[in-house]
């Protein structure tokens, strides 16, 4: 979050940039789905020492504190905590419900022409589950899955240029795990 702010700010295009995490790990509920789908016992609380604070003073150290930050489980955040629009996403949440449930919140706000990358998209690397959110949500909507780099990647219909005024819309939105 705070290189991508930092980036947007130097090339002259700040826009409003949220992360959203739990900023104490993973639900227990989500974790345990994944554990009996083959996620390791031992990631269980791989983010768990992190805090709303400790990345505020990140991004601060990092001249990044335009960010806005939400603290909540993207599963039950009330929809009011969500930009209306969003340009691009990145979801690294790591395992499979939250996955799908940032994409299924995420994808009824992407604008026109609009992107969302997922990470720790591998198959058959790994124990992390996010691709089996990712697979599932691309049947459910009956979109390509398209892989590069063990990422998953989602683009919006296009729309014609002038339909869209992109000057308000949130660049990025970052769900997941310690979002720095």
């Amino acid at each position: 979050m705070a290189w991508s702010i930092a980036f947007l700010r130097n090339i002259g295009r700040p826009k409003p940039y949220f992360g959203v995490d739990t900023f104490s790990g993973f639900v227990a509920t989500q974790f345990d789905a994944d554990v009996a789908t083959g996620n390791g016992e031992h990631h269980r609380y791989a983010f768990s020492a992190g805090s709303l604070n400790l990345v505020r003073r990140v991004l601060a150290l990092h001249d990044a504190s335009s960010g806005i930050l939400i603290q909540g489980d993207i599963c039950t955040l009330p929809e009011t905590d969500l930009p209306p629009q969003i340009a691009c996403a990145l979801v690294d949440v790591d395992l499979a419900m939250p996955v799908e449930a940032a994409l299924e919140r995420i994808w009824a706000r992407l604008v026109p022409g609009g992107r969302i990358v997922v990470d720790d998209c591998y198959e058959n690397r790994g124990d992390w589950q996010a691709i089996k959110g990712y697979q599932a949500f691309c049947r459910r909507h009956a979109l390509p899955e398209t892989y590069s780099g063990g990422m998953g990647f989602l683009i919006a219909p296009e729309v014609l240029e002038n339909d869209m005024n992109y000057s308000t819309v949130p660049v990025l939105v970052e769900v997941g795990n310690g979002v720095p």
